[in-house]
This record gives C-alpha cells, structure tokens and sequence, in this order.
C-alpha cells in the first residue's frame, strides 16, 4: 500500500524553514529550487511514490561519454548505510562500518567509431562518424553485449547538459553525447514496451550527487564522514540548527577540485575494508588499478579515474537518498 500524507503531515512540512526543506532535499536527492510551496510538494511527491529498492536490486549505474563511457553494477546491502567521505576531511579514519553493498562489475570503455578511409578534414587526417545510423549501432551494440548481460533492475543515467559554461553555442561534441543519452533511452523504453527488460531507468542530475557528496562542508562533516545517522527528527523538532551539522547550503566543488574531492570519496570507500564488497576477481583488479592510479601497462589513469569514480558514486549516493526518505517517512509517522 502506498504511503498516505495526513493533513498533519503536510502541515508540518509547510511549517519548516525554506532553509530546513532545502536539507531535506539536498539529503533526499529532490530540487530545491523554487519558491517554499514548490520545495513541499516535492518532499511530498517523493514521499507518496517512494519505493525502497529490495536487496534483490541491481543497479547500473552509468558515467555517459563517448570518450570515457564508464559503467558499475552494485547491489545493496540488506540495510542501506551511509557513505563515507574523503580522508582529507578527517585525519583519523572510523573502524569499517556496515557495508555500502557490493561491486560486481567496474568498467570503463570508448565508444568512438573507428575512423573512415573516405572522410578527412582539411588537413588530411581521418575523421570519425558519427552519423545517427553509426551512434545508433553502436548504441544496440553497447547495450546487447555489456548492459543487458548485466541484468539491471535499475539504471542510473546521468543527465547531460546542453550547453558548457553558460555559453550561447552549442558545441558539436555535446550533441554528440546528448544523441548517445537520447538513443540510449529510446532503447530501453523500447525493451520495456516489448516486455524484454522489465526494469527501471533513472535519469540522475550529476549537480545533486555533487551537492550531497562534497557540496557541503557540514552535511560532510555529518553522516558522511563520520557514518552517523540522518539526525532528521531533530531537524524537524527544531533541535538541529540549519547551520549546523544538518545545512546543506555549505561550499561547493566544482572543476578540477570537485572531481578530485570525488575520487577521494571513491578512493576512501575502496580502501577501507568491508565498506564496500568487492563481487568477483575482475572487480577486484580493477579496484587495485584505480588505488594504484596506474593501469596494469604502467600509463597513469588521469581523468579515466574520475568517469570510473563518477558511475559508483553515483549508485552509492542514489542508495543514500532512498535510504534517507525512508528515514524521513518514519520521523513523520507516515505508514
């Protein structure tokens, strides 16, 4: 049965600070842009819908490229814990906590077609295609022989934007990814409608996974780093100042600093035993490759490193927010 808002209910959000429902949002995976009736009806929406994965959930979790298109399979644990956060933000590690869930598959590939004898640019060099029938291949290509073996019950795609830095223009190679996200879709809703695959797809805006993983000082400083419950009853009773432990209107990380601040985050989950379960061998090397920051032939990983952090904190942070609902569900007494 599905979870039921009592007018109580409803008045108790619309009672809180706008400050207040954006920590809950942030905490929850929900926009919180908007005036304060748009940012309730989106806790409230998320509350009526929500469904807890079951442990038997397989999430594909997806970093799109075409450069770095880079892929994770987790599965939860019985009972979601929270996620740590990088060693930088405190000097002495915690004793292994609850296990985040388990990895079974880590991989990253390019997806670049190969170059056609009969295109050239002006300077004589070859020059790839990427015409619609070539990406739509590749696309049912990429999907039948590394996705679907997979067999997903969820996949997390992250949302890619339009345009870069604000300009007016559209570059080419934005495009490009936005046909791969676009075909991407279109086949599994097309799995769906012919009743091959019978899972879900999740579409992931990357800007709310940075919020709540290293976009606040104090939501880090909270649960994340130090593996402490959600306090969100105190949160609701007033107990817990906005500014505190709880705010979720700290400093950002955007750039080169917050892709390294994620790879720490990944980095710490991975070297902490039991935090995160390694699935099979081949998970295992790959996890000794990204520690080492080198790939087996010696050649540095770079910024492969960040698309292989991105596609599992992704999947993490998604368990995270579902989890937290759940926690939010019980502090307002909602069946």
């Amino acid at each position: 049965m599905a979870p039921t808002l009592s007018k109580s209910h409803l008045l108790r959000l619309a009672d809180l600070k706008v400050s207040t429902l954006k920590t809950i949002g942030l905490r929850c995976g929900l926009p919180v842009a908007g005036r304060k009736q748009d940012i309730v009806e989106s806790i409230t929406t998320a509350l009526i819908s929500h469904k807890p994965p079951p442990p038997s959930t397989r999430i594909l979790s997806i970093d799109l490229g075409i450069r770095n298109f880079a892929f994770s399979l987790l599965t939860p644990p019985p009972s979601l814990p929270s996620i740590p956060t990088s060693p930088s933000l405190k000097e002495t590690p915690e004793p292994p906590g609850p296990t985040l869930g388990t990895l079974h598959k880590w991989q990253r590939l390019s997806l670049l077609p190969s170059s056609s004898s009969k295109n050239h640019d002006r300077n004589g060099k070859k020059q790839q295609d990427f015409a619609p029938s070539t990406l739509a291949t590749l696309t049912l290509s990429l999907i039948d022989n590394y996705l679907l073996p997979l067999s997903p019950t969820h996949i997390l795609i992250e949302r890619q934007r339009h345009r870069t830095a604000g300009r007016s223009e559209i570059q080419e190679w934005t495009i490009r990814v936005n046909t791969l996200e676009a075909m991407l879709y279109s086949v599994f809703a097309t799995l769906q409608h012919l009743k091959l695959w019978n899972g879900e797809i999740v579409p992931i805006p990357p800007a709310r996974v940075a919020n709540f993983a290293i976009g606040s000082e104090a939501v880090a400083m909270g649960s994340l780093v130090e593996g402490r419950e959600w306090g969100v009853k105190g949160l609701l009773d007033g107990k817990v100042g906005d500014g505190g432990e709880e705010g979720g209107n700290g400093i950002g990380y955007k750039g080169v600093e917050g892709k390294r601040r994620k790879v720490a985050i990944v980095r710490e989950i991975l070297a902490r035993p039991g935090r995160l379960e390694i699935g099979n061998e081949e998970v295992r090397m790959e996890v000794e490759t990204f520690l080492g920051g080198r790939k087996r032939g010696g050649e540095r990983m770079g910024d492969k490193r960040d698309d292989l952090a991105d596609s599992v904190l992704q999947g993490l942070v998604w368990l995270e927010w579902n989890k937290n609902i759940e926690v939010l569900r019980k502090a307002l007494g909602i069946r």
